[in-house]
């Protein structure tokens, strides 16, 4: 599962990817899918990279 933020209110795209639910009042439109949710093709190198960072947002060394 994937904390995400959706570009509106609509829920249609996804803009954001979160590690765990964040204050609604800094980001809105917020939900969480699942991890085969097809959304989430627009945000996947993001996924990526948070996996890679061991899912603690540090930036990757390359």
């Amino acid at each position: 599962m994937y904390y995400v933020q959706f570009n509106d209110k609509s829920r249609k795209e996804i803009t954001g990817v979160f590690l765990a639910p964040q204050p609604a009042e800094f980001f809105p439109f917020q939900g969480a899918v699942e991890d085969d949710d097809p959304r989430l093709a627009a945000v996947s190198e993001l996924i990526g990279v948070m996996s890679m960072s061991g899912g603690n947002n540090a930036p990757v060394n390359e």
